[in-house]
């Protein structure tokens, strides 16, 4: 039994002040290979967004599909084009006010020059 007093008389001293610094640098590296809170919370965060993304992406392509699932019907091409000729009208009759606007300011123009003249 002198050899089991030589080993708790030598080693067991070595032992204990070594354990602890190899449990401490294990438990350190442990720590290091799993993500914190705030990387989980940022992960989920990102994910969130993601799915949303993913919702907003397919809605567009929904919305692409029901575009592209025929040509318009002679209907729809037909209420196109009068509200393009509504349109159109609006824009003619503001093209006349502004005409008439324009021709008035321009016998303006040459009144006042005709008598500045004189």
């Amino acid at each position: 039994m002198v050899w089991l007093d030589t080993i708790i008389n030598v080693v067991w001293p070595i032992i204990t002040a070594v354990a602890p610094i190899i449990f401490g640098v294990g438990l350190l590296w442990l720590r290091s290979q799993f993500p914190t809170r705030s990387d989980f919370e940022g992960l989920i965060s990102r994910v969130g967004q993601m799915a949303s993304d993913a919702a907003l992406d397919r809605q567009r392509l929904n919305q692409l599909a029901r575009d592209s699932e025929g040509s318009p019907t002679r209907l729809e091409l037909l209420e196109k084009m009068s509200s393009l000729a509504s349109e159109m009208a609006q824009v003619q009759a503001t093209n006349k006010a502004i005409q008439r606007q324009l021709t008035t300011q321009n016998d303006y123009l040459h009144t006042l020059i005709e008598k500045g003249l004189k």
